[in-house]
């Protein structure tokens, strides 16, 4: 008898850790906490880090932030590192999710512009006049470029 009821207390109690553990892995596939990893590397200067955690953040999907968002910060990692293919193809994606988004304008007009392209990084900047308020910094970014 006493030792039927230490089997039901380890199995209550592996039951009790195993669930907990469930629970942690619902939340890490949501992407939502690759995503804040990603960044917090990417704020620390750990690129390569930041995008292992982006990706994974993209692979289960993110709710709570936008998909633009995350493309965009992939790319800035990408950009960092100079992998300009790579940084194109993430600010290529962050625009598909909103193709009328300055932010998103100007980072590949940046892009453009380490790259060498200023004719492309040009015709982006002057679509930033098409916005009703352009950000001071595609307005800077531009003035500066025309300098």
């Amino acid at each position: 008898m006493k030792t039927r009821k230490i089997l039901i207390i380890l199995f209550c109690i592996t039951m009790l850790f195993s669930s907990t553990g469930c629970a942690k892995m619902v939340l890490q596939k949501s992407g939502d906490t690759f995503f804040l990893n990603g960044i917090n590397y990417y704020e620390q200067g750990r690129y390569q880090m930041a995008i292992e955690q982006l990706e994974r953040a993209e692979k289960y999907g993110v709710n709570r932030y936008e998909p633009g968002d995350l493309y965009a910060v992939i790319g800035h990692c990408y950009l960092e590192m100079d992998c300009l293919d790579a940084a194109f193809e993430y600010y290529e994606k962050s625009l598909e999710e909103d193709p009328d988004s300055a932010v998103y304008l100007t980072n590949l007009a940046v892009a453009y512009r380490k790259d060498g392209e200023l004719e492309k990084a040009k015709e982006l900047y002057d679509s930033f006049y098409s916005f009703n308020t352009p950000s001071s910094a595609c307005v800077f970014s531009y003035e500066k470029e025309k300098a």
